[in-house]
């Protein structure tokens, strides 16, 4: 089966709290199934120090958010319904790939 994996942060090297459990989820669901992971990275380094990831899943999609960007957005959601905590993570580009890989036939989409 093949399975869409979303999660807020990189996931790799799993050396935080926020991370250890997205990334033993890929690790366990790796081993019988096809997992592409879609995540929000905060910065180039963090991206690069994650290149590990690439043995536990067939492909990577990931955005660089700078923290300028993830706080504006956190602000201005909160005079709307939106939770800030969930525009503070946002990536219209990561919500595209979402979109388009979760609606190819065979695929499970799962988030954390």
């Amino acid at each position: 089966m093949k399975m869409l994996f979303a999660c807020h942060r990189f996931p790799f090297p799993p050396n935080r709290g926020g991370k250890i459990r997205p990334f033993n989820m890929i690790r366990h669901l790796s081993q019988k199934h096809e997992v592409i992971v879609a995540s929000v990275a905060h910065t180039q380094e963090e991206l690069e120090e994650g290149t590990g990831l690439k043995e536990h899943c067939a492909e990577i999609y990931a955005e660089v958010v700078p923290e300028k960007t993830r706080w504006l957005q956190a602000v201005k959601a909160l005079p709307t319904a939106t939770p800030s905590s969930l525009a503070y993570f946002a990536s219209s580009r990561l919500c595209l790939v979402c979109v388009r890989e979760s609606t190819k036939p065979r695929r499970e989409f799962l988030s954390t």
